[in-house]
């Protein structure tokens, strides 16, 4: 079973139900095989996946391409094109707990801006490529710490709707963005430290807001003194 980028599965209308299609290798040789999405919004190729990498000689970490061939009765989708696994040095799965992130092409770094709302409720989208290539699409708890090595313990959660993962902890978000001296609307950057069942991001950076933003947000802080 291979799970298929939501996006893509939207664009081609495999994001609802069970469709039948066929799987074929550069060599021509094709399986009938199926797509299916499940109740929480993720979407598998499910039947004879195997058959098909093995036949391909796909294994474990190898990247490879798919061109849809949908001018037929039945979908297709064609291999195109396949890059080997990397050597063990240059690129490990990581499956403990404590193993540190390697500097792979997987992305280490996300950048969020907190809106007055998610502040204010405490609630903070992550980026959908940055949760799915690192794997982070299972609630639970999360760990951030700030650039006083601070650790804030929060909760990990999904929207059901569109497969993106949030962090949610009523003031607490607030509160880390406040001991990094962040506001709504300005942009920081967190840096993924630790996967594995509690992971673990990073306060790296901010990105601070234009003179005009800083100039009104100062006003309406005065404001709210005088009040």
């Amino acid at each position: 079973m291979q799970n298929m980028p939501l996006d893509f599965a939207r664009r081609n209308g495999f994001n609802k139900g069970r469709h039948k299609v066929m799987l074929m290798n550069q060599e021509g040789k094709s399986w009938e095989s199926e797509v299916k999405c499940k109740r929480s919004g993720q979407v598998f190729i499910c039947r004879n996946w195997r058959r098909f990498c093995t036949a391909s000689k796909l294994k474990v970490r190898d990247s490879f391409k798919f061109k849809l061939l949908q001018n037929t009765e039945t979908p297709v989708f064609k291999l195109c094109n396949r890059s080997k696994v990397r050597p063990k040095t240059e690129s490990r799965a990581l499956s403990e707990e404590n193993n540190v992130v390697e500097k792979t092409e997987i992305p280490r770094f996300v950048k969020v801006t907190p809106s007055a709302s998610s502040l204010e409720i405490g609630k903070q989208n992550l980026s959908l490529h940055f949760t799915r290539a690192n794997k982070l699409n299972r609630p639970g708890e999360i760990v951030l710490v700030d650039k006083y090595k601070v650790e804030w313990t929060m909760k990990l959660k999904e929207d059901i709707s569109s497969g993106t993962m949030y962090i949610m902890d009523g003031k607490g978000w607030k509160s880390f963005c406040a001991a990094n001296e962040v506001v709504a609307g300005e942009s920081l950057t967190l840096e993924l430290i630790r996967r594995g069942r509690i992971p673990l991001l990073r306060f790296c950076s901010k990105m601070e807001q234009s003179p005009f933003q800083t100039k009104a947000i100062e006003h309406k802080r005065a404001r709210v003194q005088r009040m």
